[in-house]
């Protein structure tokens, strides 16, 4: 049995270190998950280390959604397989997943 995964994720950066000094900066990675019942639910996480880019961000977004995949998978002994489809914005971790890797 295949277990089907909609992931969406976003990440953001306040005070990016690239167009400002890295003091304060801070990042945002939120992972959205759409349910077979059509509901979605939210994981979110604030990081100050390493010095918060958008690209990291976005990176840690893509990190977090694996896991929590993985996760849920273990969780339904059933299932020996699991399709994840990740919707993204950033030119950045689509290339990393489907050219650089």
């Amino acid at each position: 049995m295949t277990y089907i995964m909609k992931i969406y994720i976003d990440g953001i950066c306040r005070r990016n270190p690239r167009y400002t000094d890295s003091e304060g900066a801070i990042g945002s990675a939120a992972v959205v998950f759409e349910t077979f019942s059509g509901r979605y639910w939210l994981t979110k996480v604030l990081t100050r280390h390493p010095r918060p880019t958008r690209q990291r961000v976005e990176l840690e977004a893509v990190i977090m959604a694996m896991e929590k995949a993985r996760d849920r998978l273990d969780r339904r002994s059933n299932s020996q397989w699991l399709d994840v489809t990740i919707h993204s914005d950033s030119y950045c971790v689509v290339d990393c997943m489907s050219g650089w890797i």
